[in-house]
């Protein structure tokens, strides 16, 4: 089967291809009706010779092959693919229980998903999802490498030609380069002040997230530095680490907030979506596309067991594994309410397995020779406690200070305090000094 020809329906050139190639008709009708609404430029074919024949004449960025064909297994025809093109995202869909093939094709590295038939129609969609952004991380390492390669060749040969002609163009170079670097200036501060303003969305949409977002942003920094993390590359994660969270601002707070009894199942899928959310937000702006693509890993575990991709140790971008350390870090301390000491032990726990052991080490010796800050917490008034000293005034919905700053509370203002408030509430969270 070649049909249907979508290559030829407008626009479809720009999307990414994924072709599908089963001798069942029947199999890739279903598919197409499955996915034909899906944003990729989907290829089919009945025939393994010419589905070789279209990954050498087209930008291909997944291939998914049945196991059993006449004339060539789906394992031959991926390693042909992969011969072809080696950043072809490679998957196996049969309707046979061949383990014996599944774990030659995976031990030969042929393929990166094996679905059986009948398939799980949403998992299936998920599954070309990753594979689709699996190719996009490949291709786009590959392209930061090459622009980088291009950039010193270039530069190797303006020295070399600077060398000769230095006298006479001194003067030049200088005054340009003084004009160029007043410009880079002016975009790199840009580019912080558009940073600063989305941080400040967060804060205004909600403060404990805004304080979450500075937080993580400083420590991942400090964190960075310490693993020799310099330049450009710093810069990038702790941009990253100040906007990892800004896809919870597309999910209901309720489903985010934590809570000791934990989602319930519901919850928690729509919590999955947010770094997701996230990619979608900064992948529209430029300067902003590979912080994109950390914050939408910040949720990958070191297990390889984490969300979206289930990606494992190193293939987790550098910048997402700090930000999951100090991000995880941050949330025991201001939403479980651990101290310090009782947080170190919880990250020690998740090491080698949701965490990378190397960077919690790291991050462990930089905590403990931080002495301990006196900042502010928020709470609810259920959870007030006599001893507690206020770092904000206290004020109800008709405008009346109950308590100023710097009080220290008693039993008898926690009484007064919650009677009131039945009354004329109190307008806004708690605030208490904390030491972290």
């Amino acid at each position: 089967m070649e049909t249907p020809e979508p290559s030829t329906q407008t626009g479809q050139s720009q999307k990414d291809a994924v072709l599908f190639v089963d001798d069942e008709e029947n199999i890739l009708k279903a598919v197409h009706r499955l996915l034909r609404n899906e944003n990729y430029r989907l290829l089919f074919t009945t025939d393994p010779e010419k589905a070789i024949e279209i990954l050498q004449t087209e930008d291909v960025a997944v291939i998914v092959s049945d196991q059993k064909m006449p004339g060539m297994t789906g394992t031959e025809l991926l390693a042909k693919a992969k011969t072809i093109d080696p950043d072809i995202i490679r998957i196996i869909l049969t309707g046979y229980a061949d383990i014996k093939a599944a774990v030659e094709a995976i031990n030969k590295g042929e393929v990166f998903r094996f679905i059986s038939k009948p398939w799980d129609d949403e998992e299936l969609k998920t599954i070309i999802r990753q594979a689709i952004f699996h190719h996009f991380l490949i291709v786009e390492n590959k392209r930061l490498l090459r622009v980088t390669q291009e950039q010193n060749q270039r530069l190797e040969e303006l020295n070399a030609d600077l060398e000769k002609r230095v006298d006479e163009r001194t003067s030049q170079l200088l005054e340009k380069h003084q004009e160029l670097a007043r410009l880079y200036q002016k975009l790199q501060s840009n580019f912080k002040d558009t940073v600063r303003v989305f941080i400040d969305l967060i804060e205004l949409y909600d403060p404990f997230l805004g304080g979450h977002s500075k937080r993580v942003g400083m420590l991942a920094k400090e964190l960075a530095e310490k693993m020799n993390i310099m330049g450009a590359d710093l810069d990038l994660i702790e941009m990253a680490a100040s906007l990892h969270d800004i896809g919870l601002m597309g999910v209901p707070k309720e489903f985010w907030h934590w809570k000791p009894s934990g989602f319930s199942p519901a919850q928690e899928a729509v919590f999955k979506t947010h770094p997701e959310i996230g990619y979608r937000l900064l992948y529209k702006i430029e300067f902003l596309r590979q912080a994109a693509v950390i914050v939408m890993c910040h949720h990958e575990r070191f297990d390889g067991m984490g969300f979206p991709s289930g990606l494992p140790s190193v293939s987790i971008p550098l910048g997402a594994r700090i930000i999951n350390v100090v991000s995880t870090y941050d949330n025991y301390l201001h939403q479980q309410d651990l101290d310090k000491e009782n947080a170190l032990k919880r990250l020690r726990k998740l090491a080698g397995s949701a965490l990378d052991p190397e960077i919690v080490r790291v991050f462990e010796d930089i905590i403990k020779s931080i002495p301990p800050v006196r900042g502010e917490k928020q709470i609810n008034i259920d959870d007030l406690k006599a001893g507690m000293q206020l770092s904000r005034d206290i004020v109800t919905a008709s405008g009346r200070m109950l308590m100023a700053k710097d009080s220290v509370l008693t039993n008898t203002h926690i009484i007064r305090l919650k009677n009131i408030h039945e009354m004329d509430p109190i307008i806004d969270k708690i605030y208490i000094y904390h030491l972290y």
